[in-house]
C-alpha cells in the first residue's frame, strides 16, 4: 500500500484543515488506477483509521468532481482550557440552552421577563397566564435577585391564609447558578429545587432553568444515541456466531484497522457494512430481506452516526432522527427470525 496516502491522512489528522481533492487524486495517491468495491473499502477504513471523513463519500463522488475531506470533532474541543493550559473535562451548565436563555419565551423586549417585589399579585398572574410561565423572576435593578413568584408558592400562601396582594407577599427564594457550573451538579440542584435562576460570565441574570427544561433537553440528547445503541445491538447480533474471524480479516485487513479482531465489537459501523454486504457473507447471515436495501438503509444510519457522534447530536434533522426510529423499528420486527 502507498504511504503517500498515509501521510496525507495523518496530516490532515495533525492540523485538522480540510483537503479538497477529487476521488482520481486519492487513487493516485494509494497507487492504484481503478476505484473497485475493494479499494473504496480500503479507503474508509483508512478514514476511520485517521478520524477522518468524506464530503461528499469518496465511493459515491464523481471520479473527477470535488471532495472534501475532513479531521472529526476532537473530544477535548468540548471542553474548555483551564489553567496551566489543561483541559477542564468538568462539563458545564452551558452544555444546555443556558447561554441562550434570553432568546427563549421568557425573553422580554428589554431581556428578560420579570417583576418587581411591588408588582401586583394581578398582573404577575396575568403575564404567567399569557406567556403560559410557570413562574417568573423577581428583580430588582438588572442583577439583584429578590426571590421567585410561581403558581406554587401562589398556592402555599394562600393555602396558608396569607393575604397575597403583591408578589412579595407569595414569593419565595430562588438559587441562582453560573453558566460555568458544573453540569451534573447543576442538574441535581434543579431536581432538589425544581427552577433556578442562571448568571451568564457578565453576572447578569441571563436565564431561568426548570425541571421540565431538564427532562426536555436530556431526553432530546440522548435519544440519537439510544437508538443508535440499539441499532447498533441488532446489527451485531445478526453477525454474532455466524462467521469465523479468518473470513472478517478476508473483508477487513487487520492492519488497516490497527487492532487484532477478536469481537464484532472491535469492528466500525463502516465495518459491519462491508461484511453484510460482502456476498460470501450475506448468506451465512440467514437473512430473508433484500440486500440492497438493507446496506442502502445501514449506509443512511452510518451518515447519520458520524454527525452524532462528531458531539453535535442537534444538528441532526426530523427526518434524520425518523430515519433512525424507522431503521430500529425494522430491527425489532425483523427480531424474531435472527437466530
Amino acid at each position: 500500500m502507498s504511504q503517500k496516502i498515509e501521510s496525507t491522512f495523518s496530516q490532515i489528522q495533525k492540523t485538522s484543515k480540510k483537503l479538497k481533492t477529487t476521488p482520481k487524486k486519492i487513487l493516485h495517491l494509494l497507487g492504484v488506477a481503478r476505484r473497485g468495491p475493494n479499494v473504496i473499502e480500503t479507503i474508509e477504513v483508512l478514514l476511520e483509521k485517521y478520524d477522518l471523513f468524506s464530503l461528499p463519500s469518496f465511493g459515491k463522488a464523481e471520479i473527477n468532481s470535488i471532495i472534501e475531506i475532513h479531521a472529526k470533532d476532537k473530544v477535548k474541543s468540548a471542553f474548555k482550557i483551564g489553567e496551566n493550559n489543561k483541559p477542564d473535562f468538568v462539563p458545564k451548565l452551558s452544555l444546555l440552552k443556558a447561554a441562550d436563555l434570553t432568546k427563549t419565551s421568557l425573553a422580554g423586549k428589554n431581556g428578560l421577563y420579570s417583576v418587581t417585589r411591588d408588582t401586583t399579585l394581578q398582573e404577575a398572574t396575568s403575564m404567567m397566564m399569557m406567556h403560559n410561565f410557570s413562574q417568573l423572576p423577581i428583580l430588582s435593578g438588572k442583577n439583584k435577585v429578590e426571590g421567585i413568584v410561581s403558581w406554587k408558592s401562589i398556592g402555599r400562601a394562600l393555602s396558608l391564609g396569607w393575604e397575597c396582594k403583591r408578589v412579595f407577599d407569595c414569593m419565595e427564594e430562588v438559587q441562582i447558578l453560573k453558566l460555568e457550573s458544573p453540569l451534573l451538579d447543576s442538574v441535581k440542584i434543579i431536581l432538589e429545587q425544581e427552577v433556578v435562576l442562571v448568571k451568564d460570565i457578565q453576572n447578569n441574570i441571563c436565564g431561568i432553568l426548570t425541571l421540565a427544561d431538564i427532562t426536555e433537553q436530556f431526553a432530546k440528547f440522548s435519544q440519537p444515541f439510544l437508538i443508535l445503541e440499539q441499532i447498533e445491538n441488532y446489527v451485531r447480533l445478526i453477525l454474532h456466531d455466524k462467521i469465523i474471524l479468518e473470513l472478517i480479516s478476508k473483508v477487513i485487513d487487520n492492519e488497516i484497522i490497527g487492532k487484532e479482531v477478536q469481537l464484532i465489537s472491535d469492528l466500525s459501523f463502516g465495518q459491519y457494512i462491508r461484511i453484510i454486504e460482502h456476498p460470501t457473507i450475506f448468506p451465512k447471515l440467514g437473512l430473508k430481506i433484500d440486500k440492497k436495501l438493507l446496506i442502502e438503509q445501514l449506509e443512511k444510519v452510518r451518515e447519520i452516526r458520524n454527525k452524532i457522534m462528531h458531539f453535535r447530536p442537534e444538528t441532526i434533522s426530523i427526518e434524520e432522527l425518523e430515519t433512525l426510529q424507522k431503521t430500529l423499528q425494522f430491527f425489532a420486527n425483523l427480531s424474531p427470525g435472527i437466530q
